[in-house]
C-alpha cells in the first residue's frame, strides 16, 4: 500500500501538466515511475523503476525519455519488455513510437517459447508483427558461458521474424557446431517454435548395410493440412536409387498411414517396390476397425532398404467391440514366413481366421462365448507326409457360470461343444476330409480357509475339478496335442483342458490344494495336486494323467525362487523347471533349470536338460550389466550366451544399448545390437549398429549402420528432455 500512496502523486502531476501534450502523443501509454520530469518544451523524462504499459506491452527501465517533436519514447539503457504474447525482449538502449505500435532495439536478446534464443545487433519490431533484426547469432543450446561457442548456432546478418506466418527468413545463413562452420546457404527459412508442422526438410539420415553400401536419406515433409500430410524420401547409395513416400491422414474416426517405396539397383534387374497400409478407425456402435497390408516385388526388399525389418509379410484387418458385459471380435491374417523358406517343410503361406462372440448379461447367467477359427498351412513342398498342406475349421460355444455361497465355497460350472473340421492334401495317412465333435461338461470347486497356527497366518485352498468330454473322431491322430503350460495353479483348474484339449476323451477328475504364507518379511505357496483319468484312449494319457507339484518362496532380502514339476502316474518326472534369483546389493544372480523328457507324442526325440545362469551388475540405476548362458546337461555342451550393457543418463539423456546373442552350436544365429542416443535441449543424435547372421531365412545375413542427427528447438514438438543446466 506505501508503494502506491508514494507513487500516485507523482503519475497525477505528470497526467495533469503534460495531458494536452502527452495525451495526443501517448495515447492509451500508462507511465509509472518514482520521479517524472516535465520540461517546457513538453519533453518528459522519468526515472527511478520505470514502468510503462501500452498495447499490451510493457517496459521496465531505469529511465525513459518522451521527444515530442518526434513522438518517440527513448530509453538510453539496459531495459526489458513484455511483449503481450509472453515474449521477453533484452536490449541495451532503444526507442519506440508512442503506445509502442514499433520498436527499435539495440543488441537484443530473446528467447522464443522458452526454445530458441535470438541475439541481433538491431532489431526493428513493427506492430504488423514483423520483425527485421541484422547480426543475428540463433541457437537452442543451453549458454552459460558466452566465450564458448555452442553445440550449435546459425549466424546471419540479416533476419526476418514473420509472427503472423510464424517463419524466421534467414539471409546468407552460416551454419555452425561448436564453432565450425559446416554449411553456408544464401536464403533460409525455418517454423518459428510456435509451429507444429511445416512443409521443409526433415534431419538426414546416414545408413550403411552389406546390401547397398553407404546411403543417406533426405527426407521432405510436406503439410498439406492440419489433417494430412506427405514425406517425401530419397534414398541414394552409390548403387542404387531409392525414393519413399509417407502419406498419413488423420480422420474424425480414425487415421490411415501408405507407405509406398520404388527402387532401382544393382541387386536385381528389374524394378522393387513395397506398400504397406495401416489404418484404424471407429465405426458403427462402438465396433474398432484395424487394418494392416503390405507387400513387396520380393522378399528381401524391405528390410534391405529400411522399409521394414520384419521377418514375414502380413495382411490382417479386425473388427472388434468391448463393453461391459459383452465382447465381440473377428479377424482375418495372412502372412507369408521369410524364415525357413528354402526348406520345403516349413509353411510358405499362413492364414489365420478367428471369430468369437463373449456375453455376461444375466440373461444368459455368467458368460456364454461363441467362437469360430479357421487356419490354412501351405508348404512348398508336394511330397508325401513332410509337404502335407492343411485347412482346418474349428466351432466352439461354452456356457460359464461362477458361484460363491456363504460359506465362501466357489463353484464353477461350464458346459459346452467343440466342432473341427480338417482338408488336407499331400498325407497319405489321411483322408481328403476329417472331423472332430466333442461335447464336454466342468465342475470346478474351490474352498479357501483362512488357518492362524504356529506359522502364522495360513491359506489353505482345496481345489476339486471334473471334466466329462466324449470326443466323435475318425482318426484322432490327426489332431494336435495340446501342451498344457507348466503351471501348477491353472493344470488343476476345469477350463485349462476342458476348453482347449479337444483330444482328452472321457473323464478327468483333479484334485489338490494350495498352502500360502505371507509373512512381514517372506511369502511361500506349496501346491499338489493329482489327475486322474478313467476309460481314456488319447494321445494325451500320460501327460495328463499325472502328478503336479508346485513351490515358491520369496524374502525382502532379495530371494526369489519358483519351483514346477509334473510326474506321471508311476512317479517319473515329465517336465520340471526352477527358476531362481538373488540381488545381492548392486549384483543380480541367477540360476534356471529346465528339464522335459523323451516324448514321442510331441516329437520329442530325446530328453531336454538345461542349466540357464545369469549375473547382473547395477550401479546408481544408471548402469547396469546383464549377461547369460545356457548349458545342456544332455550333450555337455553350451548351447548359447547372451551379453548386454545399458547406461542411461537424465541430464543430459544419454542411452547406451548393447546387446549379442551368441549361438555356440551355430554361429549363423549370432546377433549383434548397439545403440547410442545422445540428447539434450537442442540436439538429438543416434547411432546404430546391428549384424544378424540368421541363415535360416530368405534374407541374406545383414550388417546394417544407421547415424541420424536431430538438431531440436525449432518446433513446438521439440521438449526438454535433458535439458542441461549451467553450473554455478
Amino acid at each position: 500500500m506505501t508503494f502506491w500512496l508514494k507513487h500516485i502523486p507523482i503519475l497525477l502531476i505528470s497526467m495533469l501538466l503534460a495531458a494536452p501534450t502527452l495525451r495526443a502523443a501517448q495515447e492509451a501509454t500508462f507511465l509509472l515511475s518514482d520521479h517524472i520530469d516535465v520540461l517546457e518544451d513538453g519533453s518528459v523524462i522519468a526515472t527511478g523503476n520505470v514502468e510503462a504499459t501500452a498495447r499490451g506491452h510493457t517496459l521496465f527501465a531505469d529511465e525513459i525519455q518522451y521527444d515530442p517533436e518526434t513522438d518517440k519514447i527513448i530509453v538510453p539503457s539496459d531495459h526489458v519488455i513484455y511483449l503481450e504474447d509472453g515474449t521477453v525482449l533484452h536490449s541495451q538502449e532503444g526507442y519506440s513510437t508512442a503506445g509502442m505500435s514499433e520498436l527499435f532495439l539495440k543488441d537484443m536478446r530473446t528467447l522464443l517459447e522458452q526454445r530458441l534464443q535470438l541475439s541481433a545487433g538491431s532489431s526493428t519490431r513493427a506492430n504488423s508483427g514483423i520483425t527485421r533484426m541484422t547480426d543475428v547469432r540463433m541457437t537452442a543450446c543451453k549458454v552459460c558461458n558466452p566465450d564458448v561457442p555452442p553445440i550449435w548456432e546459425i549466424r546471419a546478418p540479416s533476419v526476418i521474424h514473420d509472427e503472423e506466418r510464424r517463419f524466421i527468413y534467414l539471409r546468407h545463413a552460416r551454419f555452425k557446431v561448436f564453432g565450425l562452420p559446416v554449411l553456408y546457404t544464401p536464403w533460409l527459412r525455418v517454423p518459428d517454435p510456435t509451429v507444429d508442422r511445416a512443409t521443409g526438410f526433415l534431419p538426414p539420415e546416414v545408413r550403411w548395410t552389406n546390401h547397398v553400401d553407404w546411403g543417406v536419406k533426405l527426407p521432405y515433409f510436406i503439410n498439406l493440412s492440419p489433417h494430412h500430410d506427405i514425406t517425401l524420401t530419397p534414398y541414394l547409395t552409390p548403387n542404387s536409387r531409392v525414393f519413399t513416400a509417407v502419406y498419413r491422414r488423420a480422420f474424425r474416426r480414425g487415421t490411415l498411414t501408405i507407405t509406398g517405396s520404388y527402387a532401382n539397383d544393382d541387386i536385381i534387374e528389374d524394378p522393387r517396390a513395397s506398400l504397406i497400409i495401416d489404418g484404424s478407425f471407429k465405426i458403427w456402435q462402438d465396433f474398432n476397425l484395424s487394418v494392416h497390408a503390405e507387400a513387396a516385388s520380393d522378399d528381401a526388399y524391405m528390410n534391405e532398404y529400411g522399409v521394414d525389418s520384419s521377418t514375414r509379410r502380413e495382411t490382417s484387418i479386425s473388427v472388434s467391440r468391448i463393453r461391459f458385459h459383452d465382447a465381440v471380435s473377428a479377424q482375418y491374417t495372412y502372412y507369408t514366413p521369410l524364415r525357413g523358406r528354402q526348406d520345403d517343410m516349413y509353411q510358405n503361406n499362413v492364414f489365420l481366421g478367428r471369430a468369437e462372440i463373449i456375453d455376461d448379461t444375466p440373461i444368459f447367467g455368467d458368460t456364454v462365448t461363441l467362437s469360430a477359427f479357421a487356419r490354412s498351412f501351405d508348404r512348398g513342398s508336394n511330397a508325401d507326409i513332410t509337404g502335407r498342406d492343411m485347412r482346418a475349421v474349428t466351432v466352439s460355444g461354452r456356457w460359464h457360470d461362477t458361484s460363491i455361497l456363504g460359506n465362501g465355497l466357489s463353484i464353477s460350472t461350464q458346459v459346452g461343444a467343440t466342432l473341427q473340421t480338417f482338408g488336407l492334401t499331400d498325407d497319405s495317412r489321411f483322408g481328403d476330409q476329417e472331423q472332430l465333435f466333442s461335447p464336454y461338461a466342468a465342475v470346478s470347486l474351490e474352498w479357501p480357509q483362512h488357518i492362524t497356527g504356529p506359522l502364522g497366518d495360513l491359506v489353505f485352498n482345496p481345489q476339486m475339478s471334473l471334466i466329462t468330454r466324449r470326443g466323435v473322431a475318425a482318426n484322432s491322430d490327426l489332431f494336435d496335442p495340446v501342451v498344457v503350460e507348466l503351471d501348477d495353479v491353472s493344470y488343476l483348474g476345469a477350463e485349462t483342458v476342458a476348453e482347449y484339449s479337444p483330444s482328452v476323451d472321457g473323464l478327468r477328475v483333479s484334485s489338490g490344494f494350495e498352502l500360502e504364507r505371507l509373512g512381514t518379511k517372506s511369502y511361500a505357496r506349496f501346491s499338489l495336486g493329482r489327475v486322474f483319468l478313467n476309460d481314456v484312449d488319447t494321445q494325451m494319457q500320460r501327460q495328463m494323467s499325472s502328478w503336479i507339484l508346485g513351490a515358491q518362496y520369496a524374502h525382502t532380502s532379495g530371494f526369489d525362487s519358483i519351483a514346477s514339476a509334473l510326474a506321471d502316474q508311476d512317479g517319473e518326472i515329465q517336465r520340471a523347471e526352477v527358476i531362481s534369483s538373488l540381488a545381492l546389493g548392486t549384483f543380480t544372480l541367477g540360476l534356471d533349470y529346465y528339464f522335459v523328457q523323451e516324448d514321442p507324442v510331441f516329437e520329442i526325440s530325446q530328453s531336454i536338460s538345461e542349466w540357464r545362469g545369469s549375473l547382473g551388475w547395477a550401479w546408481n540405476n544408471s548402469f547396469n550389466i546383464k549377461t547369460s548362458v545356457s548349458y545342456d546337461n544332455v550333450q555337455e555342451d553350451f548351447t548359447k550366451g547372451t551379453w548386454g550393457i545399458f547406461y542411461k543418463l537424465d541430464d543430459p539423456y544419454i542411452s547406451i544399448v548393447t546387446d549379442f546373442s551368441y549361438n555356440f552350436r551355430d554361429i549363423s544365429q549370432n546377433e549383434y545390437n548397439v545403440g547410442l542416443n545422445y540428447r539434450n535441449e537442442c540436439v538429438d543424435f543416434l547411432v546404430l549398429a546391428k549384424l544378424d547372421n540368421d541363415e535360416d531365412s530368405d534374407l541374406d545375413p545383414a550388417s546394417v549402420f544407421e547415424f541420424k542427427v536431430d538438431f531440436l528447438g525449432y518446433t513446438s514438438s521439440s521438449n526438454s528432455v535433458g535439458s542441461r543446466k549451467c553450473k554455478s
